[in-house]
């Protein structure tokens, strides 16, 4: 089963809103009989001032939706299939693998130490 996690969310502010949403890291894994397969990545996004979500009503759910529309389907299915296709290429005495995969992460301006979720 493929699951999908927000591991950190990077800030930003402007004299509109503060804790904007700048970035997000995410972590992607496979798992079946006790083995897997993940990878993390990054993703820069957009910032909406029409359909600003407060930082502290921020989901899981909803920052994973942010992330996946971003990277849309076609890459989302490729990052999954990254994984997947790891987990089946592992040797029988192997517990986990782990893939790189590479994206943005163009803002550091401010890192939050706890997620809203």
């Amino acid at each position: 089963m493929i699951t999908w996690k927000i591991e950190k969310l990077t800030t930003v502010s402007n004299d509109t809103h503060a804790d904007i949403v700048k970035n997000a890291e995410f972590h992607i894994k496979y798992e079946k009989d006790g083995k897997f397969a993940e990878t993390r990545g990054n993703k820069d996004l957009s910032y909406n001032a029409d359909s600003f979500t407060t930082y502290n009503e921020i989901t899981e759910s909803q920052a994973l939706t942010w992330v996946k529309n971003v990277l849309g389907t076609t890459k989302v299915g490729i990052l999954e299939k990254l994984v997947s296709d790891a987990y089946d290429n592992m040797q029988d005495d192997e517990i986990s693998t782990f893939i790189y995969t590479l994206d943005s992460l163009t803002a550091t301006e401010k890192t939050l130490d706890d997620l809203p979720f």
